[in-house]
């Protein structure tokens, strides 16, 4: 059982290195984007509808 993860895993070691890589850009990417909404809110204190329309679609 383990032999064969391990045979696996270093056979399509780069395809789980993109697939790694893309979901650590999602991620970061969603962590910016709320973090600069967040931002925007604290600013004013208010919720533009520009806002709330990016708001919903995450």
């Amino acid at each position: 059982m383990m032999d064969s993860l391990i045979s696996i895993s270093n056979t399509y070691a780069s395809i789980f290195l993109t697939l790694h890589l893309f979901a650590l850009v999602l991620g970061l990417g969603g962590a910016t984007y709320s973090d600069i909404l967040l931002m925007r809110f604290l600013n004013d204190y208010k919720i533009e509808k520009k806002e709330y329309i990016a708001h919903c679609w995450l």
